[in-house]
């Protein structure tokens, strides 16, 4: 069992790694679109709602109730029940991996470059794709 005196240490070393490294502030900015993370240094993290697993669906109103979790380190929306990590914002870990998975498929999918028309068009030369069997 642990004594108050290291518990009350435990806590304060707790409260200075969240002044140091956590959040200061959230909000959600509706003329563009973007929530707006201000992190220690004057530094921003700003990113589009859709972009993150669990935010395509939210409202406004969800947004602007954003909050930074006790630790610092968390977003939280409640009505939502959708959590996401900061440090994992900032390493661009924005979803599950099959979410970030098949978002990245829709966004090569619609990507048009020289070189995939130039294999379209091979292809087309070619017969096409193969038909699917049922």
């Amino acid at each position: 069992m642990i004594t108050r005196e290291e518990f009350e240490h435990a806590s304060d070393a707790g409260r200075r790694e969240t002044m140091e490294h956590g959040a200061l502030g959230v909000r959600y900015d509706e003329e563009t679109d973007r929530v707006i993370v201000e992190l220690p240094g004057d530094m921003l993290l700003v990113f589009p709602p859709d972009s993150v697993e669990g935010l395509s669906e939210a409202t406004v109103a969800d947004l602007q109730s954003m909050e930074i979790t006790p630790s610092g380190l968390g977003l939280h929306i409640e009505r939502l029940d959708w959590d996401a990590s900061i440090p994992g914002l900032v390493a661009e870990r924005t979803g599950s991996k099959s979410w970030m998975a098949s978002e990245m498929g829709k966004r090569g999918g619609a990507v048009r470059t020289i070189h995939k028309s130039e294999a379209a068009r091979l292809n087309g030369r070619r017969g096409g794709r193969p038909r699917k069997r049922a």
